[in-house]
């Protein structure tokens, strides 16, 4: 074991008998810990004791290789401690004797067989290890996203098309309400729900059984909210001011007295919405003065304060009623959508297991389901007496089967030292894939007391920006929240914090006139100021970063050459490479991309979703529908006007002046002879291609057909002579990369992957453009907060803090408690009915709102030196965003103070 460690540290590792719940702070060592940790089973000098919970588990001494299993987030993440432990195994054999030079060397030899990977690799391997327990193929493959999306996809329209042809009356109900299109996207996203064996719950349903089921949510809800608002400060002031206040006044005490009676009943009324909205009217100021408070030696500041705190929580309180007539029609139309997505979830399974294919939620189902089955609780035991220790990283973004099958690898005992988990709800940004923060929390409230650990020493960050973030966030997180410790010493001079909030006079434009507009006009307006500021902001950092790194100002410290006891670290000018710019998303990236290019600062875009948006992935994908549909005219008049084939508009519109239409005229002997030489050549040489290309595409590879056509058609050159023609060029080579990894499924076509690409140009999955920068140059990084996790930066700007949080806008949904939810078709009626899909967005706003703040505190920790928060504002004194209006609260935006 290290012998450098914090008493923090050597607790995480040598507890032993006790399973441990390791509440880790951001930058606070938690790789350092978990590979220690791992290799303390194995080095016979430290392992001792191990915990197991059964007779057997417990064989003392170092523990074999295969013993240990350590789950990480991602391969990333598996790879990084992999090295890391061969790393420690090496120093060890350095140091080792000559009678443990060999074990050292040995297990060296054996580490590549060691189980740390993600938790669907092990999946994986665990399911075709026991392939025939889980009824398997063992050599069945694994569907990437884009396969498994496009199997979906193309399933789907089967089975619209079939009961469409078949005139359905559910389908031609809701085709008509609305629209194919739209049910089509509803449809696909209740198929986003990872356990389709949830759909079985509602099977059958009928809409007023599913009304009863809303109701009775709703109910609980109404409970729930009702008994925070008793429980609030501002209602518990109220109703002890009134009971105990008299008001001898003709026109003070009635109004006083049915406040008190009113608060009163609040806790016991049946309708506690409607006695909210009365007293919320009661506790209006309108008819009373000053005078008549002073009139009867009473406080008027006293009553006026506590009747708007009151009339404020009010607001605060989100009651709602399910609207009984538009909740029939929706449960109705809920119901029929759940149905075809049955249906499709049938023929998905149908089709995974002809062609003996598993998807990643699978390797969980599967290997969970397995696991808890009764039928195998031997071989459930037997597993888990094979676990000396289970490892779990991240684990505040592990959802219920994740947590359900690794209880099932511990057969249970999950407290009595087999387990070792490390997470930090504060950092739980993964709710869109279905982590819940709260599972850690009760898996360490679970933990005997022994095993509830803190990891609080930061490592990473200087004093200063440590200090800021445990203000910022230290309220907001509540008594749970463990402050940051530094472990390194303020080695640039404070102040370590920046706000630069961009703006320009004259920004707010006429309230009266804003007044006036209709409100799409002035959605349209707001939308237009967002971009504004935002290209603002962008040029605001451009410049200041620019400043920062050409001035030469020191400002990051040089560790490799830490002054010695009593002497400052010295310290180096800023490079582009110390820097990170974090979004919320990378919806408006270009202007920032715009910015650093204008100011010659060199930058990497890591991440984002544009790159099915690219022209040239547009002229490919019309290529490949020409020739997968022959009858796709839209499409070869794409093709043929790009820089594959360079005709022009006029030269089309000649061609399809044909008897037949274009294609017929692009393939005739004789061309029109309103076509100069040049054109007609152009043309002539676009049929021999495409005729080619047709002759060959199903005898080759959508790889090898791409490449023939780039050949055939010099399009790769004809890119690199265009504006960013490199990072075209980059572009298309990738998207002959993406086209490579398609071909390697076996079981898809070029007209499945033009469908992938017909939904993926409609529906921008996360695919980012081809790099032409290498991420380890010295160059600024672009790149989304949750693509920053786990890493650090010198330098960090956390960019478009003024933004508005988006809402839940998903127009459907299935949800295992509420069922299928969807608004009504017209939305103009939704925005007014309180539908159950409107109640289960209300309900989840409060989530998201605390998984924001927990993204600011993701991005805020990533800064080791410098941090930046920057925004583009109307005013400065008047936060529009909901991270500025956090920052707000607690800092003052202007000058900083606390």
């Amino acid at each position: 074991m290290a012998t450098d460690l914090t008493d923090q540290q050597r607790a995480a590792i040598a507890t032993r008998d006790v399973s441990i719940a390791l509440s880790a702070g951001a930058g606070c060592g938690k790789t350092f810990v978990l590979t220690e940790r791992f290799l303390s089973h194995l080095d016979p000098g430290t392992a001792g004791s191990d915990g197991g919970g059964e007779e057997g588990d417990n064989e003392g001494g170092p523990a074999e290789l295969g013993d240990l299993i350590a789950f990480t987030y991602t391969e990333r993440a598996a790879r990084e401690m992999r090295d890391r432990i061969r790393r420690k195994c090496a120093e060890r054999l350095k140091l080792a004797s000559d009678r443990d030079a060999p074990y050292w060397l040995g297990l060296l030899r054996q580490l590549d067989t060691a189980r740390v990977s993600t938790i669907h690799s092990f999946c994986g391997s665990f399911l075709r290890s026991h392939a025939v327990e889980a009824g398997l193929d063992p050599q069945f493959r694994v569907l990437d996203e884009p396969q498994s999306q496009t199997r979906l996809w193309e399933l789907l329209d089967d089975t619209l098309r079939r009961r469409l042809e078949a005139r359905d009356p559910a389908v031609m109900d809701l085709a008509g309400a609305y629209g194919l299109g739209p049910l089509r996207d509803r449809v696909l996203l209740m198929l986003r729900h990872r356990d389709y064996g949830a759909f079985e719950a509602f099977a059958g349903m009928t809409p007023e059984k599913l009304m009863a089921h809303w109701q009775s949510i709703a109910a609980e809800r109404e409970q729930r909210v009702l008994a925070d608002f008793l429980a609030s400060p501002a209602f518990v002031a109220a109703k002890q001011y009134f009971e105990a206040a008299a008001f001898d006044h003709e026109k003070i005490g009635p109004r006083a007295a049915t406040l008190r009676q009113w608060l009163g009943e609040l806790a016991k009324s049946d309708q506690p919405g409607e006695l909210l909205a009365k007293i919320r009217d009661a506790a209006k100021l309108t008819g009373l003065s000053k005078k008549m408070f002073q009139s009867i030696g009473a406080e008027y500041d006293d009553y006026k304060s506590c009747v708007q705190t009151l009339r404020d929580a009010i607001d605060g309180v989100k009651h709602m009623e399910l609207d009984a007539e538009a909740s029939r029609a929706v449960a109705q139309y809920g119901l029929a959508m759940l149905e075809i997505a049955r249906e499709v979830a049938d023929a998905y399974r149908d089709s995974k297991r002809a062609d003996r294919v598993l998807d990643f939620n699978d390797l969980l189902l599967r290997t969970r389901d397995l696991l808890r089955a009764d039928e195998h609780a031997a071989l459930r035991r037997g597993v888990a007496r094979q676990i000396r220790l289970l490892l779990v990283d991240e684990s505040q973004d592990t959802d219920p089967v994740q947590t359900e099958l690794i209880d099932a690898l511990c057969d249970g005992h999950t407290d009595a030292g087999k387990l070792f988990v490390v997470g930090d709800f504060k950092q739980s940004i993964y709710r869109f894939l279905g982590a819940e923060p709260g599972i850690f929390r009760k898996r360490r409230a679970a933990m005997p007391e022994r095993g509830r650990l803190p990891l609080s020493r930061n490592f990473r960050s200087q004093p200063a920006i440590l200090e800021f973030v445990n203000l910022l966030f230290g309220g907001a997180f509540g008594e749970e929240y463990e402050p940051l410790v530094a472990h390194r010493e303020q080695a640039t001079p404070a102040p370590a914090i920046e706000f630069l909030w961009a703006n320009e006079a004259g920004a707010n434009g006429s309230a009266a006139d804003a007044g006036q507009e209709k409100e799409p006009a002035k959605k349209a307006a707001e939308r237009g100021d967002a971009d504004r500021l935002r290209r603002l902001e962008a040029e605001w950092i451009a410049r200041r970063l620019s400043g920062m790194i050409r001035s030469g100002e020191p400002l990051i410290p040089v560790e490799s050459e830490r002054g010695e006891d009593g002497e400052k670290t010295p310290l180096r000018a800023v490079r582009p490479g110390d820097v990170a710019i974090l979004f919320r998303s990378l919806s408006s990236v270009e202007y920032y991309e715009e910015a650093l290019r204008r100011y010659g600062l060199p930058y990497y875009l890591v991440g984002g979703r544009a790159f099915y948006a690219q022209q040239e992935i547009f002229d490919v994908a019309n290529l490949l529908r020409a020739l997968a549909i022959p009858s796709d005219d839209v499409s070869l008049v794409g093709a043929l006007r790009s820089p594959l084939f360079n005709l022009s508009d006029e030269t089309l519109f000649w061609l399809a002046g044909h008897v037949d239409g274009l294609r017929a005229g692009l393939f005739a002997d004789a061309y029109p002879k309103d076509l100069d030489a040049e054109q007609q050549r152009r043309a002539r040489r676009a049929a021999d291609v495409l005729a080619e290309l047709r002759a060959t595409k199903d005898r080759m590879s959508v790889a090898a057909l791409l490449n023939r056509a780039i050949a055939l058609t010099g399009y790769d050159a004809a890119l690199l002579g265009e504006f960013l023609g490199e990072r075209k060029l980059a572009n298309l080579r990738k998207l002959v990369n993406l086209a490579r990894s398609f071909d390697a499924s076996g079981t898809m076509s070029l007209a499945d992957f033009v469908v992938q690409l017909n939904e993926f140009e409609a529906d921008q999955p996360k695919e980012a453009l081809a790099a032409t920068e290498s991420e380890a140059g010295d160059v600024v990084r672009l790149m989304t907060i949750h693509q920053s996790k786990g890493l650090e930066f010198p330098v960090v700007v956390v960019a478009d803090c003024e933004s508005r949080l988006r809402g839940d806008g998903d127009a459907a949904r299935f949800d295992a408690r509420w069922g299928p939810l969807v608004g009504l078709p017209a939305r103009e009626d939704d925005e007014k009915a309180t539908t159950a899909l409107r109640m289960f967005r209300a309900e989840a706003s409060a989530e998201n709102d605390a998984e924001a703040i927990r993204l600011l505190y993701v991005a805020t920790t990533r800064a080791a030196d410098y941090l930046m928060l920057s925004g583009g504002v109307k005013d400065v004194a008047k936060p529009n965003g909901f991270w500025t209006e956090f920052l707000a609260e607690r800092f003052d935006r202007t000058t900083g103070a606390f």
